[in-house]
């Protein structure tokens, strides 16, 4: 079913039985509104960046609405309710960009930028001892997370295979895939803390 064609009931309905279907439709709508907003308020950023940074709005957008569909009164369209989320956050993001007080760490999404370190798409310049060494350390830290979390990072951060692809292999559904991801996220950084790593570090050492 269209995410158009959906009534409110349809989607309060579908979602709190987790739907996959209805799920990837929420998150793929949300992804459209961020990608509309950030176009609108950065008009100096490239397609790539703006599509990158909507992704990871829209699944914490996602993750949000799921939490809170008990929230929703039915005053308007479902789909505008849900909007107001990523919308919240995409602001919220750009604020602390304006005002200078966001992280080096919070300038890219992290396993977007590790994985394409260990696809090689950002280490071809010189093959320095502390790059090898880096590379391992972030290796190892992903062959260390549990099963579920390794599998889900390999298959949609490196493979770059269908997040609902990856989800099946695993055993879970979509909406657990993304949290299962945000969890290796949040492991993978800490992992990086715990070896006197930041990702500023990371990016310094890699960006010419």
């Amino acid at each position: 079913m269209q995410s158009q064609t959906r009534s409110n009931a349809e989607w309060i309905h579908d979602l709190g039985f987790r739907d996959d279907e209805t799920i990837e439709a929420l998150r793929s709508s949300l992804m459209g509104a961020a990608i509309l907003y950030l176009h609108k308020k950065l008009p100096e950023w490239n397609v790539s960046d703006i599509r990158c940074l909507a992704e990871d709005l829209a699944q914490d957008a996602t993750m949000q609405v799921l939490n809170n569909l008990s929230g929703f009164r039915g005053d308007s369209k479902f789909t505008t309710w849900a909007y107001s989320f990523v919308i919240n956050l995409a602001a919220h993001d750009l604020t602390l960009r304006r005002h200078g007080n966001i992280r080096i760490d919070d300038k890219k999404d992290p396993m977007r930028y590790l994985a394409s370190l260990l696809r090689g798409q950002s280490a071809d310049a010189e093959n320095l001892a502390e790059r090898r060494n880096i590379l391992e350390i972030i290796s190892g830290i992903i062959e260390s997370l549990p099963e579920r979390q390794r599998k889900a990072v390999i298959g949609v951060c490196l493979k770059q295979l269908p997040a609902q692809t990856v989800a099946e292999s695993v055993g879970l559904n979509t909406n657990a895939l993304y949290k299962c991801l945000h969890d290796a996220r949040i492991k993978i950084l800490a992992g990086l803390k715990s070896k006197y790593l930041t990702l500023g570090d990371i990016y310094a050492t890699f960006e010419e």
